[in-house]
């Protein structure tokens, strides 16, 4: 068995995402195998087609085992993309909205990480054996922004995370997110786009799906007829409006700092929102597994598997929160002092030692009073350095 990958998981409300793809959060349920196995997963004796048509809103996403299920799904498909072992164990990395994470942060954990036992199941017809043998959380929206670091170097940046039920903002001040800023809103893509179905259904008469909204937000080839795409782009114009306004009413400025755009709404919103808006500098981000990569990143970035860095999370685990970011300023400002108060050390040694002449013999080393070696080997290097 494999010791472990690690495997980033953004359970979205529209979409579930890794780093190597995305699929509809959709769950269907049969008794029977179906027709084919395509996005078929096997799990208890139950078949399921993943990615089959919209997940009905669940704000507590642990309430039933569909979310679990998607996980299984995920993970057997990001295993198959990298051309991995299906019988291994994995470190599920995944987030919750920065207004939520501290109180959903234990019970989301508890239900993907179940009893940490091996899980069977089979998903497109090949069987996997899968431990998850840990769960880090972190907060989606930041863990998205967070791999890009040179949109950081600005003072104060708005993030909006446009996921497919929410919009989650939040302000980042000197990279840290102020936790006074943060909101989360029922003004996500799936609200977008169901007003613009009922608007062509009201002028029109006809019923567009989903997926015929989203090609023409991207603006990909459509067979519409021309008054359906204009009633479209109009809606999601006022959408963006709409959107902006909400943002603002929120206490954070558009025109006086910077907007990062993330999440799946920005990947469809991607040509609807420039400076024309009255926004001050609006950095649109429209990988849709940017928050799955976050999480990645995160998780491996915090693997303290080495002594000295467990040593260091302990130390600053005992400091108080509000004082974490001054005492690791101070430790690395008392590291710097050290090491050039160690550098004039050496450069005073190497003066004195100029020249002197060290024993370089056994007999040499007797006649001396027996000098240890390791001494004279440390106090060559200094003379040599």
């Amino acid at each position: 068995m494999s010791e472990g990958y690690v495997i980033g998981v953004d359970h979205g409300y529209a979409a579930m995402k890794t780093v190597h793809g995305s699929f509809p959060s959709g769950l269907v349920a049969y008794e029977h195998e179906p027709y084919t196995q395509k996005n078929v997963l096997e799990y208890g004796g139950t078949y399921y087609v993943v990615g089959s048509g919209r997940q009905p809103l669940q704000k507590d996403k642990t309430r039933t085992e569909d979310y679990y299920l998607l996980t299984l799904a995920a993970i057997a498909r990001e295993l198959d993309c990298r051309n991995a072992e299906r019988t291994c164990s994995v470190i599920l990395a995944a987030g919750l909205p920065l207004t939520s994470f501290g109180r959903d942060k234990k019970k989301f954990r508890a239900y993907l990480l179940r009893d940490g036992k091996p899980v069977p199941f089979r998903y497109e017809g090949r069987d996997y054996t899968v431990t998850v043998r840990d769960v880090k959380l972190f907060p989606q929206g930041y863990a998205a922004v967070l791999t890009q670091t040179e949109l950081l170097d600005e003072p104060s940046v708005i993030v909006a995370d446009i996921g497919g039920w929410t919009v989650d903002l939040m302000r980042l001040d000197n990279r840290l997110p102020n936790a006074a800023t943060c909101r989360s809103l029922e003004w996500g893509m799936i609200r977008c786009i169901d007003e613009i179905s009922e608007q062509v259904r009201r002028v029109l008469g006809l019923s567009l799906t989903t997926a015929q909204i989203e090609c023409v937000l991207r603006g990909d080839a459509s067979s519409l007829p021309d008054e359906a795409k204009g009633i479209i782009h109009a809606q999601a114009d006022l959408y963006v409006q709409n959107l902006l306004s909400t943002i603002t009413e929120c206490g954070l400025d558009t025109r006086a700092m910077p907007t990062i755009f993330i999440g799946g709404g920005a990947a469809l919103m991607k040509r609807r929102v420039s400076a024309t808006n009255g926004l001050c500098r609006p950095v649109i981000l429209d990988d849709v597994s940017l928050n799955a990569k976050g999480y990645e990143r995160l998780s491996l970035s915090f693997s303290l598997t080495q002594r000295e860095q467990r040593n260091a999370w302990e130390r600053l685990s005992a400091v108080a929160p509000g004082q974490r970011m001054d005492a690791v300023c101070r430790m690395i400002n008392g590291y710097m002092e050290q090491q050039e108060l160690l550098e004039a050390i050496r450069g005073a040694i190497r003066e004195e030692l100029a020249g002197v002449s060290f024993p370089k013999t056994t007999t040499q080393q007797e006649q001396a009073g027996a000098v240890d070696e390791d001494v004279l080997g440390f106090l060559r290097a200094l003379q040599e350095g």
